[in-house]
């Protein structure tokens, strides 16, 4: 068991967590990272257990090859999730660009629901659109094309149907290309703001959460209809949350009470 005083939750957190619910994204997990696991996993034993729902928006693992890949690292982070689930908090998962690949074999044993991106969801009275935010950085030419072969049934199964260990060594090389030379700014991760609005639109949310880019905020602002004018306030005014991603040494949650009071809270 771990030592309480190794991770001192935020007070913030603690009065939040009661009949609320949590959103996490970017989290990156991996068996090689073991003081960001022992950080979630109290994160899920300590303090999501006390809330009504838990919402994770994708990127949960630092990548996933199948759901064949039954490793102890994988099976106790399925396990976790189960035990959460079973305490009566509703766990929801959306896929991210890194475990895109997660199917219902993985979200059965981790007692989750799994959830398509984007997602139109009530959150206490609210309309609220829920994505992952990768199919919003258009500016990324190369990888919009990449994630559209990726999510066909096709190349799926092809590649779900190389041997496992032929799929951790591709997993392995392409994180290594990956964290080698990377700039500090990538227009990978650029939300488009009128392909963010166009979702918005379509959905008729009010608010919108998601993570991907690692650049959390909350942000206040208004929708133009078409009867707007500098006269009136026929506009719309949507909430945008961004999620952070987690570090070993810092968690990360959006938390959003009945009474619709909401917060970015940092933990550790």
């Amino acid at each position: 068991m771990l030592p309480s005083s190794s991770y001192l939750i935020d007070r913030k957190i603690r009065y939040y967590c009661p009949m609320s619910t949590l959103f996490i994204s970017d989290l990156h997990l991996s068996a090689n990272q073991p003081a960001l696991t022992r950080l979630f996993l109290y994160f899920i034993q300590h303090q999501a257990r006390k809330a009504e729902a838990l919402y994770i928006l994708g990127d949960l693992f630092e990548s996933w090859i199948g759901d064949d890949d039954e490793s102890p690292f994988n099976q106790q982070i399925a396990a976790t999730l189960a035990e959460l689930n079973a305490r009566g908090v509703k766990t929801y998962f959306m896929p991210g660009n890194r475990d895109f690949l997660i199917g219902q074999r993985f979200i059965k044993k981790a007692g989750c629901q799994l959830l398509n991106d984007p997602t139109l969801i009530t959150l206490y009275g609210i309309p609220t659109l829920l994505t992952h935010g990768d199919s919003l950085c258009t500016l990324d030419k190369n990888y919009m094309a990449f994630r559209h072969l990726a999510r066909t049934r096709f190349l799926q199964s092809l590649f779900l149907g190389l041997p496992l260990f032929l799929r951790q060594e591709i997993a392995r090389y392409l994180r290594g290309k990956e964290h080698t030379g990377m700039p500090s700014h990538d227009a990978k991760y650029d939300i488009v703001m009128d392909d963010l609005m166009k979702e918005v639109k379509e959905s008729s949310a009010q608010w919108i959460i998601h993570g991907h880019t690692h650049q959390p905020c909350i942000q206040l602002f208004n929708q133009e209809t078409q009867h707007t004018t500098a006269e009136n306030s026929n506009a719309k005014r949507i909430k945008r949350f961004v999620l952070s991603d987690w570090s070993p040494s810092e968690g990360n949650a959006l938390i959003v009470l009945p009474n619709r009071d909401s917060a970015l809270v940092y933990f550790s």
